[in-house]
């Protein structure tokens, strides 16, 4: 099409492509001028009403003459191919500026003022605009602001009423195809009005509340509806109010909350009748700020002079920074920032369904930086719980006791990425350096780098040759792999059957689609690992496809510390081989020296070896590095349990349930501790709060029951001749390890099957079978000669 001439336009190049046709920058060679011409999809000459309802609409939206509205110039025909030509603008998009940083309150009334005019215009030539949004206004590079695409408007009347579903996007350039639904109602869904989004007739009112929208996304930053899916958002923008933009922005005024409220209410009777009068309200606040500032420039001109005098020799002299800028020399003092943490990146591509995009960049930029040994990162599960959280970055970082913190967004368009990121001095809240990037999908993995490289440079951190080239350097991943691989690590991280089963079948698509692809085989290692380690594979399915995927991964990057995790935790729980396994866990410590995970599988092994002073610590380091994460916290309690501090295991199991009751792991942690120490009341009352979060309601009678009639005793082998009973008839089903009877039937203190299917459990390798010298639920059978014989057999040390 380029270097092409259609009529009397010259295709220069493409500016991009949108869901309903390609949009050319081209020159009118009658009036010598730029324009853009979009060109409609053959498909559409095809449809006599459609194209009657497009050309009744492209001519509405051509007699709009006004400077803030994209004019359009005419609709025609050449060679078959039906095209628009619109103003041709020079700048970006309101969306594009949200995405780059927090717009100052006097740019937010300005941009919304003339918004107000265009509407004001528009409306009173009988024309809903109905598809409001930042995509659809054009910032200038003058500085003036441009409402696009009236080519979806309708113009109001009787004959009219009846459409719904329509041309919507014909004229629209900048398209949300996520957030846009085929055949729904006209409108991007998350900026639609209420009536709007229920399919009822519209009117002027509908473009003030979505205008509303617009501003409250300016001034907060965020989305004012938001949801997991199409009918989550419709239902908050029909029933529930947002939250108030103070509660994001303290330092907004009080008047703007009032003109966002008012334009946004559900009840259009009550909104902004006319756009003239919210622009009314927008100009009288402007009108105050502006006389506000003036005035205190007057009071404040005299003394600022004298004080600038005044401070300015001393600043010089007195700090160092300062002097150094002064006379000329080095003022690169390093930051003394030791401690860090990446909260959530925001999705600000308005669509929940890139969730798992955002979230795998704000994994990415955590896991290289915990590629820095000098520097202590807080780990995914602790940066995770302030999500959609609200707090001050002070407060933040005293609850996480860092130095600073990472911040920022993402915006993914169609194959292409921006990611905003700034590094704010926490314990000040002060601004210490700020970068967007904007890439291909394509070079994503570079841009996870290179994000990661250029914070680190400016924590200033001593780094090694080898961590520095673990920083710069990335895999190669076809993009549609890595996507695929982001989907399932979202899934795997939910930490349930469903999601671990799901986060598989992704993985495998990842694999199939580039099977170069190292991040594929990292995520199919995590998956066989979890299935052998928990019986939901047998060990002999689970453990030798962790190990081929983690070797494959490690062959196509050996950088790759997760690789080397599941590499090292098929060596020692299934191999049984500590030694070789001790040393491919270490090479995941030397990649990633401050990962919580790394931390925490490493505690297990030195467990196992019998060196729980050593896994206490590396389960410390965990914690440190992930404190929110109510997993890691129960893993710090376990190695106390198996180092018999029942007492410290106590207090860390109740921490653990503190940050989540329904953590079903520490209730039972907890329910053995007290075992161990006779605390028999304690024990069975934990117990049944242990069934009922599992959904065992009659379970939990029973032990009441039972424990009120027999005592502890009875209430405590009828527990276990139960879950016997259910797992032998489980069996016949699925499959069980053997290693569950062979727990249950040493409690009851029955040995020949106790070591019948402990025996079992050797033959299929278990990988729980490493923690059998230190597990007290085998003191029954520990002084049995047959006991020594398989631990020797399993070369435990």
């Amino acid at each position: 099409m380029e270097g092409k001439t259609i009529s009397h336009y010259r295709v220069l190049k493409a500016l991009g492509q949108g869901g309903m046709g390609v949009v050319y920058k081209a020159e009118d060679l009658k009036l010598r001028r730029h324009v853009a011409l979009k060109f409609l999809p053959a498909s559409l000459a095809r449809d006599q009403q459609a194209l009657q309802r497009f050309e009744r609409e492209a001519q509405a939206a051509s007699a709009l003459n006004h400077p803030n509205i994209c004019t359009v110039y005419e609709i025609d025909e050449a060679e078959t191919r039906l095209f628009i030509a619109i103003e041709f603008l020079e700048g970006e998009t309101l969306k594009e500026r949200i995405a780059r940083g927090p717009l100052e309150l006097v740019e937010t009334l300005r941009i919304t003022a003339e918004i107000c005019d265009a509407l004001e215009a528009a409306h009173s030539a009988g024309i809903v605009h109905r598809d409001i949004k930042p995509a659809n206004i054009f910032l200038t590079r003058r500085g003036s602001v441009k409402v696009l695409d009236f080519g979806v408007a309708k113009r109001i009347g009787p004959e009219l009423v009846s459409q719904r579903a329509d041309m919507a996007e014909l004229l629209t350039i900048t398209v949300d195809p996520s957030l846009t639904s085929p055949g729904a109602a006209v409108g991007t869904i998350a900026y639609m009005s209420p009536e709007q989004a229920a399919g009822q007739q519209v009117d002027t009112r509908s473009d003030i509340f979505s205008l509303g929208s617009v501003l409250y996304e300016m001034a907060t930053g965020r989305l004012p509806f938001s949801g997991h899916d199409l009918a989550e958002v419709i239902r908050a923008i029909r029933d529930r109010q947002p939250a108030p933009i103070e509660q994001f922005n303290p330092r907004l005024p009080s008047e703007l909350s009032k003109i966002v409220n008012k334009a946004m209410q559900k009840d259009r009777g009550l909104r902004y009748q006319r756009a003239a009068d919210m622009q009314g309200d927008l100009q009288a606040l402007t009108d105050r700020l502006e006389s506000k500032s003036k005035r205190w420039k007057l009071l404040l001109a005299p003394a600022i002079v004298l004080t600038l005098l005044a401070i300015g020799a001393f600043i010089t002299a007195r700090i160092p920074h300062v002097r150094e800028l002064v006379l000329g020399r080095s003022a690169d003092l390093p930051r003394q920032i030791k401690s860090i943490a990446v909260l959530p990146l925001e999705n600000l591509t308005g669509d929940s369904g890139q969730e798992y995009f955002v979230d795998g960049m704000t994994d990415a930029l955590i896991t290289n930086l915990t590629k820095v040994g000098s520097l202590r990162v807080i780990s995914r599960a602790s940066a995770m719980h302030y999500k959609g959280m609200h707090k001050a970055l002070p407060e933040i970082a005293r609850e996480l006791n860092v130095n600073a913190v990472v911040e920022g967004s993402v915006i993914r368009s169609g194959n292409r990425v921006r990611i905003s990121a700034q590094l704010v001095d926490a314990a000040h809240d002060q601004n210490l350096w700020a970068q967007d990037y904007e890439r291909d999908l394509q070079d994503v993995l570079r841009l996870q780098s290179e994000v990661a490289w250029d914070v680190v440079k400016q924590i200033q951190v001593k780094l090694t040759p080898q961590e520095q080239q673990r920083i710069v350097s990335y895999g190669h991943c076809a993009p549609n792999a890595h996507d695929l691989y982001l989907q399932g690590m979202y899934h795997w991280f939910k930490a349930t059957p469903e999601g671990y089963e799901r986060s598989r079948d992704y993985f495998e698509q990842a694999e199939a689609a580039d099977p170069n692809c190292a991040e594929a085989y990292v995520g199919l290692g995590y998956y066989y690992s979890i299935a052998a380690d928990e019986g939901i594979l047998p060990p002999g399915q689970g453990w030798p496809r962790t190990r081929l995927n983690a070797q494959r991964a490690v062959e196509l990057d050996s950088n790759i510390a997760s690789a080397y995790i599941s590499l090292a935790a098929a060596t020692f729980f299934y191999d049984w081989k500590f030694a070789e396994g001790v040393q491919q866990y270490q090479r995941a410590l030397e990649l990633s020296p401050e990962s919580a995970e790394t931390h925490r599988e490493y505690a297990i092994f030195l467990r196992v070896l019998g060196r729980s002073d050593e896994s206490i610590a590396e389960a410390k380091k965990a914690l440190e590095a992930d404190p929110f994460s109510a997993s890691i916290r129960a893993s710090l309690a376990w190695q106390y349990y198996y180092a018999h501090r029942w007492d410290e295991a106590i207090n860390q199991f109740k921490v653990t349930l503190q940050m989540d009751p329904s953590f079903l792991a520490a209730h039972e942690g907890l329910v053995k501790c007290y075992q161990q120490k006779q605390m028999e009341n304690e024990a069975i009352e934990e117990l049944i709060t242990e069934m009922r979060f599992a959904g065992a309601d009659d379970l939990a009678g029973q032990i009441r029951s039972t424990y009120q009639s027999t005592g502890y005793g009875g209430a405590v082998r009828g527990l276990y001749l139960t879950k016997l009973h259910q797992y032998q008839q489980g069996a016949k089903e699925t499959y069980v390890p053997p290693l569950v009877f062979a727990n249950l039937y040493s409690l009851l203190d029955e040995k020949d099957q106790a070591f019948e299917w402990l025996e079992k459990a050797y033959q299929e390798r278990s990988s729980k079978l490493t923690d059998l010298k230190l597990d007290p639920d085998y003191d029954n059978i520990r002084s049995d000669p047959r006991f020594s014989a398989l631990v020797k057999k399993i070369g435990l040390p």
